[in-house]
């Protein structure tokens, strides 16, 4: 009986089929050994710790196509891993956090822009313009009950009693019932002129409770300072001149 010469080649290209299918089998499951649990398959890592893997949001915009639904519920097999709208990271999604993580990516804190205050432009502005909303307090109210402002923002109005004689970093300024407190410039930032001593001005600044030390208040009284015994201050961000 005569071999069909085709019958080897057939046969060889069967074989090769049959060992391909085999080896992709064996590169998406990995069996248990002794009883322990399988080893997870590549490209599962979003179903082993619930992050979200790239293109598995379903959201508007993202080339995933899972529903909304879907992504409202999470990721599938992830515990904890519950994504919301916008908050998938992917590429395409306008949500701007990490697709590599699927985290969400942190939110820029918000400017917020303060209303200028009424009298602001009425007068010489040193530091930052005055705002509105700042709550108004007497000097003489700070200085009886430092615990109650220690920390706040408060609005102070008053004489220009004094000024640094050296660089014009501070000032006292005196209220209406003659009561005075030392207002250290925030941070050396800006400087007022020795021509403002005598000129009425509205100040905005924070309450600050802490006795000078030795070293302190002789640096401050070789600049010229008076008041110099007392726990309060007022670090002024704002002072308005008239």
């Amino acid at each position: 009986m005569t071999k069909h010469p085709m019958k080897p080649a057939i046969w060889l290209l069967a074989t090769a089929v049959l060992s391909a299918c085999g080896s992709s089998e064996s590169t998406t499951s990995t069996p248990s050994v002794s009883g322990s649990p399988p080893v997870a398959r590549a490209g599962s890592t979003a179903e082993s710790t619930g992050a979200s893997a790239a293109g598995s949001c379903g959201h508007a915009g993202c080339a995933c196509g899972r529903s909304q639904a879907e992504a409202q519920t999470g990721p599938a097999g992830g515990a904890g891993a519950t994504a919301s709208a916008g908050s998938c990271g992917h590429a395409g999604c306008a949500c701007g956090a990490s697709g590599a993580s699927g985290t969400v990516a942190s939110a820029q804190p918000a400017i917020v822009q303060r209303a200028l205050h009424p009298e602001a432009g009425s007068g010489r502005t040193f530091g930052q313009p005055p705002v509105a909303g700042v709550p108004a307090a007497r000097i003489s109210e700070l200085l009886a009950d430092p615990a109650r402002f220690e920390g706040r923002e408060v609005e102070l109005r008053g004489t220009v009693a004094q000024v640094c004689q050296r660089m014009g970093c501070w000032m006292e300024l005196r209220g209406e019932d003659g009561a005075e407190v030392r207002v250290p410039l925030a941070g050396h930032s800006f400087f007022l002129p020795r021509d403002v001593v005598g000129k009425q001005a509205l100040v905005q600044g924070r309450v600050l409770v802490a006795a000078l030390t030795p070293e302190q208040a002789e640096h401050y009284r070789s600049e010229g300072a008076r008041v110099l015994d007392q726990r309060v201050s007022v670090e002024a961000t704002s002072v308005l001149v008239r």
